[in-house]
């Protein structure tokens, strides 16, 4: 019965801390971190004016909002960095894989070998 209870207790709080975490992620597409804890941390009244957490909870989430921005921004800055490799290459959709290094063939396939696709060896 205490159980179901705090289920119930912990259903909302964690909407509005998944909702906030998702805020932080947004944000790693566009701001620096200091500037996305500032702005969404006093938003939800995560921070005071000098920028410490207001409460051992928001302390927890501030720490799992600088990891989810982080993983957010790495992986933005991933996709621009392989967006700039393709536009500056100006192949269009002749797509070389021997011109980026994170997609070079193991060997030379015939096209009917491509064709047949992966084959799991075990």
């Amino acid at each position: 019965m205490e159980s179901e209870a705090r289920k119930l207790k912990a259903g909302p709080t964690d909407d509005i801390k998944n909702m906030i975490l998702e805020r932080f992620a947004d944000a790693a597409l566009e701001l620096t971190w200091k500037r996305a804890k500032w702005h969404i941390g006093l938003e939800y009244g995560l921070i005071d004016c000098e920028g410490r957490p207001m409460s051992v909870w928001a302390n927890r989430l501030i720490v799992e909002a600088k990891r989810a921005y982080s993983n957010a921004r790495r992986l933005h800055l991933q996709a621009e960095k392989m967006q700039q490799m393709w536009v500056s290459h100006g192949r269009g959709n002749k797509f070389r894989a021997e011109e980026f290094p994170l997609q070079q063939p193991t060997k030379k396939c015939s096209s009917a070998e491509l064709a047949k696709g992966p084959v799991a060896k075990f």
